[in-house]
């Protein structure tokens, strides 16, 4: 089973917990309804081991946060690099979280114990960091840069980062993937109390020999707003799983994502090397669509960025055909586009 645990050394009582849960489900098959559209096949052929130390590129070892006036925290083959680090905020505190009682029983209580990723990350994890934001006056605006780099292609990276933002306080959250571990498993979870407001941005770049397996929690109190957007390029396997719960009244999400694919990488669900009947189909259906836009998109190595300019074409035309009459009509666009889906 990936990755080898016979060795690995399991700290807490609870963690043991989660790790015997992982063992006794394994991964998913594509038979799961959750996991239908994900095959691990290929990533389970590659033998990989948990990270036990800081390794991998430290290039960002001396530079200053990528985000000016940021609070930089970094994490360098899945574990917590405090010299890359950095940032002085009086209305930021990070600590450890397994010495927080609550972070603790936020994850014996959270309802994931039946997946893998959660089960096998805090079995596995190396580290764990707390983050919490108050509400300030001489920093109206709270800004994180969360930054999972180095690794190796033989190792597999388990972090683990909950940040709890507290009433009121207004926070923005830049999260980079590039971490060139064989499988990389991060959790990263947010608790948005009563008031908060949260902008989150979620960049994965990833090679295409490596597995990219995330998984977010958020849990929002009343009157808070999170906005998200997340970005996803590259990657053997690239899956990215939010589980959202909205605990209070008024409390308002937008969640928007965008993901590149290499080559014929988006078929690889249906069967490797797009021979399946089904990916056949999806590429005779779209090609006619998306080959005249090549023609104005640069090349890219590989990443076809036709499918983002054909939908830009599609929504300048719903706005043109369909929105702009319905407003002169005094419909609802909704109604517009029934019509015209059955005239």
């Amino acid at each position: 089973m990936l990755p080898e645990l016979t060795q690995l050394n399991v700290k807490n009582n609870w963690q043991k917990t989660h790790l015997d849960n992982f063992v006794k489900m394994g991964w998913p098959s594509s038979k799961n309804e959750d996991w239908k559209f994900t095959s691990l096949s290929q990533m389970l052929k590659k033998p990989v081991e948990i990270a036990l130390t800081e390794q991998g590129d430290d290039a960002r070892h001396k530079m200053d946060p990528s985000i000016q006036g940021a609070c930089r925290v970094v994490f360098r083959n899945g574990i917590y690099d405090s010299e890359m680090s950095g940032g002085n905020h009086s209305n930021i505190v990070i600590s450890n979280l397994i010495e927080d009682d609550d972070a603790i029983s936020f994850l014996n209580e959270a309802p994931l114990s039946h997946h893998p990723v959660f089960n096998l990350t805090i079995a596995a994890m190396q580290s764990a960091i707390l983050i919490d934001i108050d509400a300030s006056k001489t920093e109206p605006i709270s800004v994180i840069d969360l930054s999972f780099v180095g690794g190796l292609i033989n190792q597999s990276s388990h972090p683990l980062v909950m940040i709890r933002i507290a009433k009121n306080a207004t926070v923005r959250i830049s999260e980079t993937h590039a971490s060139k571990n064989g499988l990389s498993a991060p959790i990263v979870i947010l608790q948005v109390d009563d008031g908060a407001v949260c902008d989150h941005v979620r960049c994965q770049i990833a090679d295409l020999d490596s597995s990219q397996l995330g998984l977010s929690l958020v849990n929002q109190n009343t009157g808070s707003d999170y906005r998200s957007f997340s970005l996803t390029s590259g990657g053997d396997i690239s899956r990215t799983e939010m589980h959202l719960n909205l605990n209070g009244e008024n409390a308002s999400c937008h969640l928007s994502s965008i993901y590149l694919g290499c080559e014929d990488q988006h078929l690889s669900w249906l069967a490797p090397g797009a021979s399946h009947p089904g990916a056949e189909l999806l590429f005779q259906v779209s090609e006619p669509f998306l080959a005249p836009f090549r023609k104005f998109v640069p090349n890219l190595g590989g990443l076809d960025l036709s499918p983002i300019l054909l939908f830009v074409v599609i929504n300048i035309l719903e706005a043109v055909v369909i929105r702009g009459p319905a407003r002169s009509m005094g419909m609802s666009s909704t109604v517009a586009q029934f019509f015209v889906g059955i005239s």
